[in-house]
């Protein structure tokens, strides 16, 4: 399976930490890692799979 791994100060100077939440846009020879907010990504996995909501309701998360 194809795979990538980046590292390296160049992430930090961008503004890029360890466990931060990532959105991949990927087109045909490119790639575009655009950092995202807890809430931006529990909004995608509710949209992927919608019985995610009751779990994020029950653990009072931030979703919508």
């Amino acid at each position: 399976m194809p795979g990538i791994h980046l590292k390296g100060l160049y992430l930090k100077d961008s503004g890029f930490a360890s466990g931060d939440f990532v959105k991949p846009d990927i087109r045909e020879n490119q790639i575009t890692i655009t950092k995202t907010d807890v809430t931006d990504e529990l909004s995608r996995m509710v949209k992927t799979n919608p019985a995610l909501s009751k779990l994020i309701d029950e653990f009072e998360l931030t979703a919508r």
